[in-house]
């Protein structure tokens, strides 16, 4: 993580799977992560529907406030 913020990097955290390891990603001051926690693999058809589904609705402002940011 110290390299990455040296290097002026957003570091992106992979294969989290619980809360307590997105805490600790969080107090390291990373913004972004992914992994099994926030979904599992899926087509890109399962992809469009998961997003509707949970982000409809959203406004800029809120997504702007998230802690986490972001969706690879």
């Amino acid at each position: 993580m110290s390299i990455g913020k040296e290097l002026r990097l957003q570091v992106v955290a992979e294969g989290v799977e619980t809360q307590a390891q997105v805490d600790y990603l969080q107090s390291l001051g990373v913004r972004y992560v992914q992994g099994w926690l926030f979904a599992r693999a899926m087509s890109s058809q399962d992809c469009d529907d998961w997003l509707a589904v949970n982000l409809e609705g959203r406004t800029p402002e809120e997504a702007a406030a998230s802690t986490f940011v972001g969706l690879l």
